[in-house]
């Protein structure tokens, strides 16, 4: 993230403390701090009283904003004044005014992201971030400024968030990674709107998958295993439009009299017209532990990128969010 103080923070002796931690911050790597005069930062008379190192950091944080003027990637801009102000949600887009002691605490937390399931969604979006080579986000995982937080279900998704902010996070750094929950192509079901409704009432950023589930992204190449080979070359029959909507985990229901797969009402205009003895070698899926494939690392992009055609650019947007609350 991107952090610029007030000159009105250096001109407050009181501040000192709150000052130093947030440049602590800075010098970790995991914020940079932005100057526009240098000059006004090295007379102001904190920085007259303050330790070398923080002068030294003030002049390698404006040379290295000289040379890569880029260097803060995606981050938000924050504002960090004198006068305390909320830190509940960005003022305007890509600015957030705040204290120096609100600051001070939000920039030493982690950004959080909200999921259902600690392994199989957090697996995703790791391969996904080493899928596509985005060096900031997979520094972010390693020292652990972007760090998981299991909901453990939907239903708890907007509960967990509340959670967070109760524990003094700032709710706008909090990311909440959601399935679509979606059994055909159309609207997201009504339980979905009213999450992303609640949490975005709250402050919270959410990103709701295009596809049914996590476990709709994974390469046919992850599904084929010896167990599910047979469900697999069934899998490769149906259309990608299918295949993100069909049931991974699960599979269609057996219909117990005849062992004909049971489509059910809101996907049957989808699967119209497959041959039966296909979907009957769906049923079951490939196991609730499918989505634990995405720990074997980075994916093949190609193979990602052509099961992502009905969606084109969806997991690079996504990425692109998480980064930017950085």
């Amino acid at each position: 993230m991107r952090v610029q103080l007030d000159p009105g923070v250096f001109a407050d002796p009181g501040l000192g403390r709150d000052v130093s931690a947030i440049l602590d911050c800075c010098e970790q790597g995991q914020h940079q701090w932005v100057i526009d005069d240098l000059d006004e930062v090295l007379a102001s008379a904190w920085m007259q009283a303050a330790a070398s190192w923080d002068k030294e950091l003030a002049e390698k944080t404006f040379r290295a904003a000289v040379d890569e003027p880029t260097g803060g990637g995606r981050s938000r801009l924050v504002l960090v004044a004198s006068a305390p102000a909320s830190a509940g949600s960005p003022a305007m887009a890509g600015v957030v005014s705040c204290s120096a002691a609100d600051a001070r605490r939000i920039l030493a937390r982690p950004l959080y992201l909200v999921v259902e399931n600690a392994t199989s969604d957090w697996g995703f979006v790791r391969a996904v971030v080493a899928t596509f080579d985005r060096t900031r986000l997979a520094q972010a995982i390693e020292r652990h400024w972007l760090v998981p937080d299991q909901a453990g279900g939907s239903g708890e998704l907007a509960k967990r968030a509340q959670r967070l902010v109760d524990q003094g996070n700032a709710a706008w750094r909090i990311v909440v990674l959601m399935d679509s929950d979606r059994l055909a192509p159309g609207p997201v079901p009504n339980a979905v709107t009213q999450r992303i409704a609640d949490l975005n009432a709250l402050g919270a950023s959410v990103i709701t998958l295009h596809k049914r589930e996590v476990e709709n992204y994974l390469p046919g190449s992850l599904l084929d295993r010896e167990r599910t080979h047979d469900a697999y070359v069934s899998w490769l029959t149906l259309s990608r439009e299918q295949q993100d909507y069909f049931d991974v985990k699960y599979g269609f229901l057996r219909d117990e009299p005849t062992g004909a797969a049971l489509v059910n009402d809101a996907q049957r205009a989808l699967f119209e017209g497959t041959n039966p003895w296909h979907l009957k070698r769906l049923v079951g899926g490939f196991g609730k532990r499918i989505g634990e494939q995405f720990h074997d690392g980075p994916l093949d992009r190609d193979e990602l990128t052509a099961v992502c055609e009905t969606c084109p650019g969806e997991l690079e947007r996504a990425l692109d969010t998480i980064e930017e609350l950085l």
